[in-house]
């Protein structure tokens, strides 16, 4: 394969990233970026707008070295070397998290054992899942039981009780 080929092959290789990249933007800057971000945990927040800078600067760093400028003495360089400082700082909290939630699981499942253990060794003794616990009636939710009561009255009259919601107690 001479020079000339392998350039060619190596560009068309380019190319095609640089057009799924434009279509994977395409599909994140579709709508307004406080919307994507709404939708995203706080942990992938993070991600997202760290990872945005960073494919920024690394779209300048290549094209610095398309046009024959040396990108490693380029002020870029340190803007790529603080972004790594955030990947890292979010693997941290990424690692964090999950020690922490695998603490829970040790905790939780150890806790069902010792109770199912401490159930199992007093048998004449009903747990606290057989327990009834009374309801509580709050003075609001009697206003709010009287309202009801007056709007279905208010809404027979009318006949158009279709239309409104109706709550069953059990």
């Amino acid at each position: 394969m001479s020079v000339d080929e392998k350039l060619k092959s190596q560009l068309s290789v380019i190319n095609l990233s640089i057009d799924e990249l434009e279509s994977q933007l395409d599909i994140l800057l579709s709508q307004p970026f406080s919307e994507t971000l709404g939708k995203l945990e706080k942990l992938q927040q993070a991600k997202v707008q760290t990872a945005l800078p960073y494919l920024i600067y690394d779209l300048v760093f290549m094209y610095l070295k398309t046009k024959g400028v040396d990108p490693k003495n380029h002020p870029v360089i340190n803007e790529l070397a603080r972004i790594k400082q955030y990947f890292d700082k979010i693997s941290g909290a990424e690692k964090n998290i999950d020690a922490k939630e695998d603490c829970c699981r040790i905790s939780f499942i150890t806790h069902a054992i010792a109770q199912v253990k401490y159930n199992s060794s007093r048998p004449d003794e009903a747990g606290p899942s057989t327990q009834i616990i009374p309801k509580k009636i709050t003075s609001k939710m009697l206003e709010r039981e009287q309202y009801e009561k007056e709007l279905r009255e208010h809404m027979d009259d009318e006949n158009e009780m279709d239309d409104i919601p109706q709550i069953f107690d059990d």
